[in-house]
């Protein structure tokens, strides 16, 4: 499918994964390096918890939108068949295959982690093809190449969103849709304390 994008960078298919060079992904600064470190180290976990269905106990995962939540939103995007789909930050795939039972779309992911892309390209019944590369230096599509982006708790961990969210509009078709997820709970958590004084 990429080569039907027009990929803007010259990148090579290795294991089914798209990688710009030998070393895998450069990442722009000293806390993106940190997050590769830890996604790549985590992946396997991470698999293994999706895999579960999410716990109802309060935590750390109650920020996650549970599955249901997930399908509602992804609904909503109106899917049809042939739609070009990127999902940003797909990790091992799990929303990217979500969306391919809804249509038959010509899905893309990205993400930092060598790791997790391999999780998701061993793991995906569908055709898709996953790109390692960090958002943070640009996306590496043309102008106006997807119907559908998503980006799920990613925006929050990065550097320079406003950036990030530009070259998103920049690949996104005229008329195209998005569906992002950002967990704000330290907004939330800060106008409870506010509150009960």
């Amino acid at each position: 499918m990429l080569s039907n994008l027009a990929i803007s960078q010259n990148f090579r298919k290795v294991d089914g994964i798209y990688l710009k060079d030998e070393a895998g992904v450069s990442t722009s600064g000293f806390y993106e390096t940190k997050q590769k470190q830890i996604y790549d180290s985590r992946s396997e976990s991470y698999k293994e918890h999706m895999k579960n269905s999410y716990p109802t106990s309060l935590g750390y995962n109650h920020l996650i939108l549970t599955y249901r939540e997930h399908l509602r939103w992804v609904k909503k995007l109106d899917l049809k068949n042939g739609d070009r789909v990127l999902d940003i930050g797909c990790n091992i795939g799990q929303l990217l295959h979500l969306i391919g039972h809804q249509a038959q779309i010509k899905g893309v992911g990205i993400d930092i982690s060598i790791e997790a892309l391999q999780s998701a390209k061993l793991n995906s019944t569908n055709d898709f093809d996953f790109v390692l590369c960090s958002i943070e230096k640009g996306l590496p599509f043309d102008d106006n190449s997807f119907d559908v982006i998503t980006c799920m708790d990613v925006i929050e961990h990065l550097e320079n969103p406003q950036f990030v969210l530009s070259e998103m509009k920049r690949v996104l078709k005229p008329g195209g849709r998005y569906l992002f997820h950002i967990p704000v709970t330290d907004i939330f958590l800060s106008l409870d304390w506010y509150y009960q004084k």
